[in-house]
């Protein structure tokens, strides 16, 4: 899986495995 760059950033994200796509999470 390709991480975003903004996911090296220090943001939580979270990828759904079962559709592909990344999911921030805002805690």
């Amino acid at each position: 899986l390709n991480v975003p760059l903004f996911c090296a950033i220090g943001d939580k994200i979270e990828i759904d495995t079962r559709t592909g796509e990344y999911r921030s999470r805002v805690m």
